[in-house]
């Protein structure tokens, strides 16, 4: 979205690689991106910035920087030695949650005018009160590192996003329960609805996007065409997909859906079973 194109310091660090939704950025500690100041940057009102976030060392680092050094200007997103997420709003700011080392985590931090909001994987975990606009700067907007170039991150980000004015406390929720999926990119799907427990896509995967209750194929795993994307190829007796028991899936209300194509038309065949 718009033209902040990011450039890598150094010019010839390779930070592109596999990430979370796709492609994604690693920092080694020796590299970030610098992004030159542009006026859709300078936010002074709201805003919201997210992203996936895996550490890989436990010693914090700059997340989202747009300061001036030694001045409490601007935005600064970042996560301290032990995981906490602090958000820092010209001069207020708001810490909570965890990051755990080597697994991704969606966080997010927002400020609506009012409060200052940490969030981790859709939760909120931290906030405080925070009134009046954001000091603008004419610094640049640096990824993985501080606006001068210090206090480096390693790890991992991806799908790393600002919003401007700050999206809601829904909106956050959405977007980390689509996990892997990322954000809706085209105009026809349709966006993950509130209470979205578990995810088994088939696009030649068994993972859960949502809660992480993966699938073990007993006879092996196997795919085709599907409706969208690949699909889970199910051969009778012969194959199928188990889930381990978890908590997320004890439900008292439930509602079950997908996409089915089968060349049997005999009835009483199961296709999502937790029965006791």
């Amino acid at each position: 979205i718009g033209a902040n194109r990011g450039v890598a310091e150094p010019a010839d660090a390779g930070i592109v690689t596999n990430g979370y939704v796709g492609k994604g950025l690693e920092f080694d500690g020796g590299s970030f991106v610098r992004v030159a100041n542009a006026v859709n940057l300078r936010v002074s009102t709201t805003i919201t910035i997210e992203a996936w976030v895996k550490p890989t060392v436990d010693g914090g680092g700059s997340l989202v920087e747009k300061t001036t050094p030694g001045l409490s200007d601007g935005y600064r997103f970042e996560v301290g030695p032990a995981g906490p997420i602090t958000l820092f709003i010209g001069g207020g700011s708001a810490s909570g949650g965890n990051l755990p080392i080597g697994t991704w985590s969606h966080v997010a931090r927002s400020y609506d005018g009012s409060f200052i909001k940490v969030f981790r994987n859709g939760i909120q975990v931290g906030s405080s009160m925070r009134s009046g606009p954001i000091p603008q700067n004419t610094a640049p907007l640096t990824i993985g590192a501080a606006s001068d170039g210090g206090n480096r991150f390693q790890g991992f980000l991806d799908e790393v996003s600002i919003y401007s004015p700050a999206i809601g406390d829904t909106e956050v929720s959405l977007i980390a329960a689509n996990a892997s999926t990322g954000r809706c990119k085209n105009t026809g799907c349709v966006p993950s609805p509130h209470g979205l427990v578990s995810w088994w896509t088939g696009d030649t995967e068994t993972r859960d996007r949502i809660s992480r209750i993966d699938l073990t194929a007993d006879a092996g795993a196997a795919y085709d065409g599907g409706r969208v994307a690949a699909a889970f190829e199910i051969a009778g007796t012969n194959r199928y997909y188990r889930a381990s028991p978890a908590n997320d899936l004890l439900l008292s209300q439930v509602t079950v859906e997908a996409w089915i194509r089968t060349p049997d038309p005999s009835p009483n065949q199961r296709v999502v079973d937790n029965w006791r």
